[in-house]
C-alpha cells in the first residue's frame, strides 16, 4: 500500500510538473511556470523595438456575474523609442515606450495612456506612464514616473504596481443609476522575454507563427492585473480582470 501512495504522488507530481514544462507556455496556466522557463535571457532595450504580434487572454471576474468571462483575441504592438513617440514633457529620452493601449481605462476624460521602460543603473528598468488628452484641439502629453524602479516577481523579472481612480458609467454599488468611481490597483508584470535572431513568419490570421515549433514559446510575455473596487465610502470588491499577452516579433 505504501509503494501504491508513492507511486500516485509520483504521477501527480510528474504531471504538475509537465505542465509547465517543455512546449508548453501558450497554456493559460503557463504564467506560474517555474523561472527556467521563463527566465529573462539576454535582455536589451534593441531587442524589445519593433512590432510585436500574437495573441491576449482577458478573464472577467466580476461581483455580478455568476461566474469568470474569458475571451482571447488578437493583439499588436509596437515599442518605440521615446523620440519616435512624439513631444511629451517630462519623458526620458532613453525611454522605450509601448505604442499601443494595455487595457481600456474606463476614464471619462478621453486620455490614452501608454506603458513606458527606462533603462536605469545596474541593469534595471524603471516605470512610468504616458498620458495623451486633448486640449483645445491639440494633444497635450505627459509623462509620469512610478517609483523609482520596477520590482521583481517570482521570475525575477520586471514588475510594477500602482494605484488609480477612474470615474466609469455604469450600475453603482449603492445605487441604480449615475457614474461609478472605481478605485484600481494595478500590476504589470513581465513573464518572458527571449530576443529573437529575426522576425518571426506569422500565419495569415496574424495570431501566431507559422512554424508549430514557435507557437509554443512565445518571445514575450507579459501580464496585466487589476483588482477595482468601489469608492462610495466605503471601498467594495467590484470584480478582477487579468490580461497574458502571447507576442512574437513581426518586424
Amino acid at each position: 500500500m505504501h509503494g501504491r501512495k508513492c507511486f500516485i504522488l509520483s504521477a501527480i507530481l510528474t504531471a504538475t510538473l509537465a505542465g509547465c514544462s517543455g512546449n508548453s507556455l501558450m497554456k493559460p496556466d503557463c504564467h506560474s511556470c517555474t523561472v527556467e522557463e521563463q527566465e529573462w535571457k539576454e535582455f536589451s532595450w534593441g531587442s524589445l523595438e519593433g512590432k510585436w504580434k500574437g495573441t491576449v487572454e482577458n478573464i472577467r471576474n466580476e461581483r455580478d456575474q455568476a461566474k469568470k468571462t474569458k475571451t482571447e483575441k488578437a493583439a499588436e504592438f509596437t515599442f518605440v523609442k521615446a523620440t519616435a513617440f512624439g513631444t511629451c514633457a517630462s519623458l526620458p529620452a532613453n525611454a522605450i515606450v509601448l505604442n499601443g493601449l494595455l487595457w481600456e481605462q474606463g476614464s471619462d476624460s478621453g486620455a490614452r495612456e501608454y506603458e513606458a521602460f527606462i533603462p536605469a543603473d545596474d541593469g534595471k528598468v524603471a516605470y512610468g506612464r504616458v498620458s495623451v488628452s486633448k486640449m483645445n484641439n491639440k494633444d497635450f502629453c505627459q509623462f509620469r514616473r512610478l517609483g523609482r524602479v520596477m520590482g521583481k516577481n517570482r521570475l525575477n523579472l520586471p514588475t510594477v504596481s500602482f494605484s488609480g481612480r477612474n470615474a466609469v458609467s455604469g450600475r453603482g454599488i449603492a445605487s441604480n443609476d449615475g457614474a461609478q468611481a472605481k478605485e484600481q490597483d494595478v500590476s504589470v508584470e513581465f513573464l518572458r522575454f527571449a530576443p529573437l535572431e529575426k522576425p518571426t513568419a506569422f500565419q495569415a490570421d496574424g495570431r501566431k507563427p507559422a512554424s508549430t515549433k514557435e507557437q509554443e514559446r512565445p518571445a514575450l510575455i507579459f501580464r496585466v492585473f487589476k483588482i477595482s473596487t468601489a469608492a462610495t465610502g466605503k471601498h467594495e470588491w467590484v470584480g478582477t480582470e487579468e490580461f497574458i499577452y502571447r507576442l512574437w516579433k513581426s518586424q
